[in-house]
């Protein structure tokens, strides 16, 4: 029953991370063809973008593949463990148990919480005498955000996200140092803090 109930949990944690990246793909997805097409940047650094760009292809044509044939994803299925398989068909049932207006509302929340946090970057580099509350700016943190959904290679993102941030803030004219600076308050705002408060909960979890 135990052991039920924490797939169930990580089921739902699975599907609202879900939303989360699929809005992070499309809005980076646009941000870099963006660039590629109307920023006037240097050729080295179109050809970077278009890497970027590649590399989502193939991701998504990789999941493509797994949906549309079955002899791929049912080999697949064989070689993962019980666990993780039982974990996939309770977020698959969890899903379809889902209306189109559900998905709306949960799509338009996940969009307004991805923009939220763009703000909130852009307040941030406000105060830095850099004012970027404009389309180059939205779409400048849209890339980077995706740039960081793609190579999660380091704890929470920590320097892949504030080099992509730089890398593409940088491209808008922004500071490096600035950007750098805003990164890391960003940082310590939404992951440190609430890491810090959570230490509170461990302890309030291990007793029980």
């Amino acid at each position: 029953f135990a052991s039920g109930i924490r797939l169930k949990g990580t089921s739902l944690s699975m599907i609202y991370a879900g939303y989360g990246m699929l809005i992070r793909t499309l809005l980076g997805t646009f941000a870099c063809i963006y660039f590629l097409l109307e920023a006037q940047v240097p050729l080295e650094i179109n050809q970077n973008i278009s890497i970027l760009f590649i590399i989502f292809m193939i991701i998504g044509l990789i999941i493509f593949m797994l949906i549309c044939y079955n002899s791929i994803r049912n080999h697949l299925i064989h070689c993962m463990p019980q666990k993780a398989v039982d974990l996939l068909r309770l977020f698959k049932s969890q899903l379809k148990s889902k209306s189109f207006i559900q998905f709306i509302i949960l799509f338009s929340l996940a969009l307004l919480a991805n923009l939220l946090i763009a703000l909130s970057f852009m307040i941030v580099l406000s105060g830095f005498g850099i004012d970027v509350m404009n389309f180059e700016g939205v779409m400048a943190f849209e890339a980077a955000y995706f740039a960081m959904s793609l190579f999660p290679i380091t704890p929470s993102g920590l320097g892949v996200r504030e080099g992509s941030r730089v890398y593409f803030f940088t491209l808008i004219g922004c500071n490096q140092a600035a950007v750098l600076c805003a990164s890391f308050i960003m940082f310590g705002l939404n992951i440190m803090i609430p890491a810090v408060v959570g230490i509170g909960s461990l302890k309030y979890f291990w007793k029980t």
